[in-house]
C-alpha cells in the first residue's frame, strides 16, 4: 500500500479525488456536480465531464488496490455525474430542469452598460490587471476581521522534551528542525464570508510541530485550519499507519509573494480541533506563548 503513495503526483491526485468526491457527494443541483456556473455552454460540459470521469476512473492503474468504501464512493459519485451530464447536455431536460430551479437559485443577467462619451476606455490588458489586483485585495480583505477566542497551548509535543527549559541549548528552545520539502497539501478552512473552501497547496517546508505552505487562499494569523498531507511518519505524532497526516494547525505567518499568492506558517495543534472551533470555525484563536 504504501509504494502507491509513495510519489508526489499519486498524493496529489487522491488528495484531489477526495475533494472532487466531497464536492459530488455534496452537491445539490447538477451544476455543482460538475462545478459549472448555470451559463455555462456545452464545450463547459464537456470539459467539465471529461475532467472529473478522468480523476474518478483513471486510465492507468491508480486505483488498482482501493478500499471498497472508497470504491463504493466513487461508484456513486460516477452515477452522478453521469446523470448530471445527461440532463445538462440535453437542450429540453436542461429547459426544464432550470426551470425548475428559478424559484431556488435565480440567475443573475448581466447588463451591457453603454460606455459615456468623452470617457476614454480601458485596454483589456489593463482591465484584466485591475481585475487581478482588485481580486488579491478582495482576498486580503476577507481575511482580516474576525472574532478572537483564546485557547490553551498545544501539548501534543511535551513529551518529546525530556530536558527543563533553563537546560535547553538555544536552538532547542527555537522549535523543531525544519525540513525543506515540498509535496501536496490538502488545506480546509472556514470564513464568516463564503462558509467553508478548501485547496491543494503545496509545502515549502515541514517540521514535526508544524509546516509552510504557498496558497492561493488569503488567511489571517489565529485562524485554525485543517491539513490533510503525507507527512513523513518520523514527522508525526498521531495516524502513523494512515497513507495521509490529518491535524489541525493555527496559522503564525503569513507573508505575501511577488506573484500574488500567500506563504503561510503553521503550528501544528493535534488531531482534534481546540475548543469553541465546531461553534465558530472562522474566528481567530489565540494560544498563550
Amino acid at each position: 500500500m504504501k509504494s502507491e503513495y509513495s510519489s508526489p503526483q499519486l498524493q496529489a491526485h487522491f488528495l484531489e479525488l477526495e475533494r472532487v468526491l466531497e464536492r459530488v457527494e455534496g452537491a445539490s443541483t447538477h451544476y455543482q456536480v460538475l462545478a459549472l456556473k448555470r451559463s455555462a455552454t456545452a464545450e463547459n460540459m464537456k470539459s467539465a465531464y471529461r475532467q472529473t470521469v478522468t480523476l474518478l476512473n483513471p486510465s492507468d492503474e491508480k486505483h488498482r488496490h482501493l478500499d471498497p468504501n472508497l470504491q463504493a464512493r466513487i461508484k456513486r459519485a460516477l452515477n452522478k455525474v453521469a446523470n448530471a451530464f445527461s440532463v445538462l447536455t440535453n437542450f429540453g431536460k436542461r429547459v426544464e430542469y432550470d426551470n425548475s430551479l428559478v424559484n431556488k437559485d435565480p440567475v443573475l443577467r448581466s447588463v451591457d452598460v453603454p460606455q459615456a462619451t468623452g470617457v476614454p476606455q480601458a485596454t483589456g490588458a489593463n482591465l484584466a490587471n485591475k481585475k487581478k489586483s482588485a481580486d488579491f485585495k478582495q482576498r486580503a480583505r476577507l481575511a482580516t476581521d474576525s472574532e478572537v477566542i483564546n485557547i490553551k497551548p498545544s501539548r501534543m509535543h511535551q513529551a518529546i522534551y525530556t530536558k527543563p527549559a533553563d537546560q535547553m541549548q538555544s536552538a532547542e528552545r527555537r522549535g523543531f528542525k525544519r525540513h525543506k520539502s515540498r509535496f501536496p497539501a490538502r488545506v480546509m478552512g472556514h470564513d464568516s464570508v463564503n462558509g467553508k473552501w478548501d485547496e491543494v497547496a503545496e509545502t515549502t517546508d515541514v517540521s514535526k510541530g508544524g509546516v509552510s505552505l504557498r496558497m492561493n487562499k488569503a488567511v489571517r494569523q489565529g485562524m485554525v485550519l485543517l491539513l490533510i498531507l503525507p507527512l513523513p511518519v518520523k514527522l508525526r505524532s498521531h495516524g502513523y499507519s494512515e497513507p495521509f497526516y490529518r491535524v489541525y494547525g493555527i496559522v503564525r505567518q503569513v507573508k505575501p509573494t511577488s506573484d500574488e499568492k500567500w506563504i503561510i506558517g503553521l503550528e501544528f495543534l493535534g488531531a482534534s480541533p481546540p475548543a469553541g472551533y465546531l461553534d465558530k470555525p472562522w474566528a481567530t484563536f489565540k494560544t498563550a506563548r
